[in-house]
């Protein structure tokens, strides 16, 4: 029932404001689908700054403790007697490192994690064009069912005119009640296919509304002047778009970052260099001092890890080779998508020119079965006939129109030009 009240609102005439198409594209950044992309891009940024730190900044480690044993002698030396520390102890110790030369992280890892965080923003931006082209099929879906639904409202007008001339007719004894009836059942029909246009009208409005993140429908505004006419191409555009494509370039980032994690991870076998710092405080302390300072270069090396860098280096390696096949697959398709666009738009731009002619025949055409009617030459089965393929002709130029529209959008977002 809430379903229904939506609908039935919707049907009545509830105010919605009326969007043009720029705004619905440009519209797609309130997508709460957009923001979470974000987020994954400002997560793999965060991510990629960390492993910068750990190979420029140093560590910190402090530690407290506190002991108890029972009481000793004092140890007996020829200097004199060595205190072995009270019942009661306490202790606190501080570590500090920086790295000098970590090849793994500063070679590789770090500038892996950089390349991803790249990526996650390419994605970013591939998601900001699919959500506007998506808004923009949307914006298209509405005027789409508008198109039809303004054929079937006029062709409910004609049957309308055409069943008041058919009843003078009747009155005369020139017509049967029968032709009377055939009109009233496809004027019957007519209106329950408007009621179902206005329905699913109803709720692309919605949808238009969910494509520019809002939770109300929205209108759509648009000027059939204002379609685009042509499209510029040929095959160094063509090469041209395929590159401007970011989800192509997140992949192509995401090969070169896998990449360097493989070498990272055979890098972790060669010595890296710290230099560090220790402080020792215990209290009380056997010795003269009660706080100690260590300061010292250190190597550190571990040649072996349980034969685990070949393997790990190994499916670095492979999930590199499937990213890289996978990039190649896209690329392929991605000429393909532009190449159909074109075809698409093209193809449109034909129909439009073709059934604006379709409709000024099929208007003659009825005029002309009309006469033939009335003088007794032709049946109403065949006025019904070309009344119906002449709503038919209009609703087709109408949409070969948006077809237009339609096309353009799928280009732009097969070119990466939003």
């Amino acid at each position: 029932m809430k379903i229904l009240a939506i609908l039935l609102a919707a049907t009545a005439g509830t105010p919605s404001e009326k969007v043009g198409l720029e705004a619905v594209l440009a519209a797609a950044v309130e997508r709460p689908a957009l923001r979470a992309a974000r987020a994954e891009r400002d997560a793999a940024e965060a991510d990629a700054q960390s492993i910068r730190r750990l190979t420029r900044l140093p560590t910190v480690d402090l530690n407290a403790g506190y002991w108890q044993t029972e009481p000793r002698r004092d140890l007996k030396t020829p200097f004199g007697p060595l205190p072995q520390g009270g019942a009661e102890t306490w202790f606190l110790n501080g570590h500090a490192r920086q790295p000098l030369f970590d090849p793994a992280n500063s070679l590789y890892n770090a500038p892996a994690a950089a390349l991803a965080a790249e990526a996650s923003a390419r994605q970013s931006d591939y998601t900001r064009q699919r959500l506007a082209a998506e808004a923009g099929q949307a914006f298209v879906d509405v005027l789409r069912l508008e198109a039809r639904l303004k054929a079937a409202r006029a062709f409910i007008e004609s049957l309308e005119a055409r069943s008041k001339q058919v009843r003078s007719l009747v009155d005369e004894g020139r017509a049967l009640n029968a032709d009377l009836l055939k009109i009233n059942l496809r004027r019957d029909d007519a209106k329950l296919d408007a009621y179902r246009l206005r329905n699913r009208r109803a709720v692309a409005t919605f949808n238009l509304g969910r494509a520019v993140g809002r939770d109300e429908p929205v209108e759509p505004a648009f000027d059939p002047g204002a379609l685009p006419r042509s499209l510029d191409f040929n095959e160094a555009v063509l090469a041209g778009a395929v590159r401007k494509r970011p989800d192509l370039a997140a992949i192509s980032l995401q090969v070169d970052a896998l990449g360097l994690q493989a070498k990272g991870v055979r890098a972790e076998g060669l010595p890296r260099l710290d230099a560090e710092l220790d402080w020792r405080r215990l209290d009380p302390s056997p010795f003269t001092d009660r706080a100690i300072l260590e300061a010292r270069i250190a190597v550190s090396w571990r040649p072996f890890a349980s034969g685990t860098r070949k393997t790990r280096a190994a499916a670095v390696r492979a999930r590199q080779r499937a990213a890289a096949d996978q990039l190649t697959e896209l690329r392929r398709g991605a000429a393909i998508e532009i190449r159909q666009a074109l075809a698409d738009f093209d193809t449109a731009k034909q129909a439009l020119a073709v059934r604006a002619r379709d409709v000024i025949q099929a208007r003659e055409t009825l005029r002309v079965e009309t006469a033939r009617y009335l003088n007794g030459r032709a049946t109403l089965n065949d006025v019904l006939e070309f009344e119906a393929l002449l709503r038919e002709r209009n609703t087709l130029r109408d949409l070969a129109e948006l077809d237009i529209l339609a096309a353009w959008i799928d280009y732009r977002l097969a070119a990466g030009l939003f």
